[in-house]
């Protein structure tokens, strides 16, 4: 069984990383168009 401290410690974490990867999303598109479509692929 796993502990549910654990979990939701992993849950935070992966969170973290999806708002930083929102933010450099974000950041990229602030860039020209061609780099920031050829970052999205």
């Amino acid at each position: 069984m796993l502990n549910p401290l654990k979990s939701s410690v992993c849950g935070f974490r992966f969170l973290w990383h999806f708002v930083q990867v929102l933010s450099a999303i974000q950041y990229c598109s602030s860039l020209p168009n061609e780099v920031a479509m050829f970052l999205a692929l």
